[in-house]
């Protein structure tokens, strides 16, 4: 539905807008097909422009 009103695509913008982005408790819940590549899609958008943290309280291993 988001993307369909377009305030998904304004949403990332905004988020790409932000010096530094911290994604926290990370992989608490696992993702489905889309959220997997939204989260893809935003780590590209940054990647060379801006600062991303993620962190998490699960071990590395069970993140994978």
């Amino acid at each position: 539905m988001a993307k369909a009103d377009g305030s998904y695509s304004k949403e990332l913008a905004k988020l790409e807008r932000t010096q530094l982005l911290t994604l926290d408790d990370f992989g608490i819940q696992p993702f489905d097909a889309q959220s997997r590549a939204a989260l893809m899609e935003m780590i590209e958008d940054r990647h060379g422009k801006t600062s991303l943290i993620i962190t998490s309280q699960l071990p590395g291993k069970q993140m994978v």
